[in-house]
């Protein structure tokens, strides 16, 4: 990647890999945001300098819906953000949409029914319980019904018709931050949150994405309690709802981003496609390989 970052967010269109925002320093806590936007080719293993976002983000959530990349929220050199904006990668431009009714940041998101959904995050000093839906047509954010658990620093995911938001921070009595591991699982037809089987441990600022459309893979992280960095790369199963162990990244990491890319074995050396090639066929079949696998693609 051409440019070290962390706290950043990646997204997937038109089978291309987006790498936005982020922040240059481990301990600015968003003072040196950027809104730099890379897109990575798979084809070509190359990478281009596209528009910069309007504004500098950090702690932010992007998504890829209809064709458009969206930004949602973060926080950069001016504190907390509020604002919101689209990227058409047809006119490599971006443009401002309905802001969130307060600034937020540290927050995740994910696409359900082609719509832009957001919860949790950080604002007004303590951690948060909402969710919000993006109307599109009207350029409106939406309130729905709430998190059983307020949280931030958090992942967010779907498989198939329902969102699954696991992990994070919260603050506790006595205003500590602390670990969530309980995970929750939103049904868009009846409008509810349920608790489900928890996270083997707490964990926040993790990579999460998923393959089969049957479990969410979780790489890395900080886990408050044991004040580490992780390494494992875990996996949730819908059907079992149980959580797994798979493997570990070449050394513990957290605050990075994760999505899942087609990519042809050519980006791949032949001793890694062979290292492989006896793995779980969800995870590397013909020229589909996850992100997972290597730390180099956990951008």
């Amino acid at each position: 990647m051409p440019l070290k970052r962390v706290d950043h967010c990646v997204a997937v269109l038109n089978d291309f890999m987006y790498v936005a925002g982020g922040q240059v320093s481990l301990n600015s806590n968003g003072k040196e945001s950027i809104g730099t936007l890379h897109r990575y080719d798979p084809r070509v293993n190359t990478w281009l300098q596209m528009c910069p976002m309007q504004q500098r983000r950090a702690f932010f959530h992007l998504s890829a819906c209809d064709g458009l990349l969206y930004a949602v929220g973060g926080k950069n050199e001016q504190g907390a953000l509020a604002s919101a904006e689209v990227y058409d990668a047809a006119k490599n431009r971006w443009k401002f949409i309905a802001s969130l009714n307060k600034p937020t940041y540290a927050l995740a998101g994910s696409i359900l029914m082609d719509q832009i959904h957001v919860c949790g995050g950080f604002s007004n000093r303590t951690f948060q319980k909402s969710f919000l839906v993006y109307d599109k047509r009207r350029d409106e954010w939406h309130t729905k019904r709430p998190l059983c658990n307020a949280r931030g620093f958090h992942m967010m995911c779907t498989l198939k018709d329902k969102l699954y938001v696991l992990g994070g921070n919260q603050l506790n009595v006595m205003g500590e931050r602390v670990d969530v591991s309980s995970m929750e699982r939103y049904s868009i037809d009846v409008d509810e949150w349920i608790t489900i089987s928890p996270m083997m441990c707490g964990l926040s600022m993790a990579g999460i994405t998923t393959i089969d459309q049957k479990r969410i893979f979780v790489v890395g992280g900080y886990n408050g309690q044991s004040r580490l960095r992780e390494k494992d790369v875990q996996a949730y199963s819908a059907e079992k709802d149980e959580w797994d162990v798979l493997g570990e990244l070449p050394q513990p990491g957290l605050r990075m981003a994760c999505c899942t890319l087609v990519l042809p074995r050519s980006v791949f050396r032949e001793d890694f496609s062979q290292d492989y090639s006896s793995h779980d066929s969800s995870i590397v079949n013909n020229s589909q390989i996850s992100l997972l696998r290597r730390a180099t693609l956990t951008r």
